[in-house]
């Protein structure tokens, strides 16, 4: 019976008759009283506690122009909360067997449908909080880079409002309890279906989709404006105007309800053609022009050049310490070459799935045939980390800085830096010169000699070291031998000064290609056991030059 003494059905009793808007204001006082309800709701409550903790690990990374689809997902679990919620508050009279009350009501049912679809912002406004608490967290850091994607970001609030209205159509058309959690079910296999990932346009229909694309340059969504994103937001808009209307209907299509519903329609198919039409000749052009000349700011500092896109400067600060700290155990010589330190994509990345991918295999067929992957990676002789380090945002290469530091290390020593092309890297095992990059990269960062240890307990079988499930691998130009990073993990061992001097003093021999492991292992009083590097290798990669 509470229903029948609440606020708002006294509203819709004591209207006044020169109320020019009656059920407006009907609509509105019932609003009011759902949405109290709604706020209440320990579903939503806790699916407002399960976003937040899933913003926080995963959507960790600091590069905002990355981080937003990860942040729009996160309030999936609030969606899922929101769509129980409001399923549960449309079918309360029927659940309090109160339902019949309703009939003697001199307000439409329509009204209170309309009412329980409105209610739906509470949630709507607590995924936004959600979110501007996240960016608000991140700009205080002071290590955020970038801006995210505003359209990315509305996404999520989006996807709340639509579990709102699917909790209500549900409880309409299917008035059980039991229809709410199979729809959760419902949702999310369609999320997680063939078309959610991938490069082909039609991932665009699923509920979200991943908007960063591999041929994008920082702070751009690879798309020229409206793109796929912009044309979603409308799109998923519409299917969210689609199910409120379906909602209201079950009371009847009058004519009203016919022509919004085919407004919510016509709104979702422009929307769904723009966000799948084929890329032009000229967006091809533009997105093989970001991968092979991406915009870029240089700067040196203790001659050293750093190059990154303009988002990423701050990166130049966190490179230049560990750049150091390999660079001053090395002769003068060395350090007067001139080192570039230049920002690109690694060759190998993180697919949807988060395993290890070509970045190739991400890329829309045309825009793949169109690059050369040589002008993508060239081997210019320069160190190359990408824009995650030192930060992982989402799978399991740790933050100890070795993916910058063993590049500068072979960059010392005359090894290829960075992997070129689509190429593998190259051998050099049981070379010297292999063990005193790796040294160089281990004793450069507090975390290196973890680092290069952890790498070691990863790698699979084979005799040349590789990153197990990681799907960030560093973008090394040499397949590193175990046998040789076991030998620079017991030099890590020693004191650092003193195997520097060793370092320094036999620095021309210790370089050339021709001087096996076996000789610094000896100057150093390593056991010979442990300092023969193995020469077997597993792989028909070239020797190093």
């Amino acid at each position: 019976m509470n229903a029948a003494v609440t606020s708002a059905d006294a509203a819709e009793r004591v209207a006044p008759p020169n109320d020019r808007h009656p059920m407006a204001r009907i609509v509105r006082a019932l609003t009011r009283s759902e949405s109290g309800h709604l706020l209440r709701h320990p579903s939503l409550l806790i699916g407002v506690a399960l976003s937040v903790l899933l913003i926080r690990t995963a959507a960790s990374g600091n590069i905002l122009t990355e981080a937003d689809g990860d942040v729009a997902l996160g309030l999936v679990p609030l969606a899922w909360a929101t769509l129980i919620a409001t399923n549960l508050s449309a079918l309360r009279g029927r659940r309090d067997g109160s339902a019949e009350l309703f009939g003697s009501l001199p307000s439409a049912p329509a009204t209170r449908t309309a009412a329980q679809l409105l209610a739906g912002w509470v949630a709507v406004v607590a995924g936004v909080i959600v979110l501007i608490g996240w960016l608000v967290l991140e700009w205080r850091s002071g290590l955020a880079i970038g801006s995210p994607n505003v359209a990315q970001l509305v996404i999520g609030p989006l996807l709340v409002a639509g579990a709102a209205a699917l909790g209500v159509l549900a409880a309409r058309w299917l008035p059980h309890p039991i229809v709410g959690p199979l729809v959760v079910v419902a949702t999310t296999v369609v999320q997680a279906g063939p078309l959610s990932s991938g490069t082909s346009p039609l991932r665009w229909m699923a509920f979200a989709a991943d908007a960063t694309s591999p041929a994008s340059a920082p702070g751009d969504d690879g798309i020229a404006f409206p793109g796929p994103v912009d044309w979603h937001v409308l799109y998923i808009g519409g299917t969210i105007l689609i199910a409120g209307v379906l909602a209201v209907a079950r009371h009847g299509f009058s004519r009203r309800v016919s022509l919004a519903l085919a407004g919510a329609a016509a709104l979702a198919g422009v929307a769904a053609v723009g966000q799948t039409r084929p890329l032009s000749d000229d967006e091809i052009s533009r997105r093989d022009a970001l991968l092979t000349n991406p915009p870029a700011v240089c700067e040196v500092r203790s001659a050293v050049r750093y190059c990154a896109p303009g988002d990423f400067r701050a990166r130049f600060g966190q490179w230049e310490g560990p750049v150091k700290a390999v660079l001053r155990r090395t002769p003068a010589e060395v350090r007067d070459r001139g080192l570039v330190v230049s920002m690109r994509d690694l060759n190998v990345t993180s697919s949807p799935d988060c395993t290890p991918t070509p970045l190739l295999a991400l890329l829309p067929p045309r825009v793949r045939a169109a690059v050369d992957p040589a002008a993508v990676w060239p081997a210019d002789g320069a160190v190359h980390p990408d824009r995650e380090w030192p930060w992982d945002e989402e799978c399991t290469f740790t933050d100890h800085g070795v993916a910058l530091t063993v590049q500068v290390g072979a960059w010392a020593v005359g090894l290829p830096p960075a992997q070129a092309a689509a190429s593998s890297p190259c051998q050099a095992s049981g070379q010297a010169r292999s063990v005193v990059a790796l040294w160089l990269a281990g004793q450069a960062t507090p975390g290196g000699v973890r680092g290069l240890a952890d790498i070691g307990r990863a790698s699979g079988p084979g005799t040349t070291v590789d990153f197990g499930d990681s799907a960030n691998q560093p973008s090394w130009g040499v397949a590193y031998a175990k046998a040789d990073l076991a030998l620079a993990l017991a030099l890590l061992e020693r004191p650092v000064d003193d195997v520097a001097r060793i370092v320094t003093e036999s620095w021309e021999q210790l370089v050339n290609p021709s001087t096996p492991s076996a000789i610094l292992g000896a100057r150093a009083g390593i056991p010979a056991a442990a300092s023969v590097a193995g020469s077997a290798e597993s792989t028909n990669a070239p020797r190093c030059p």
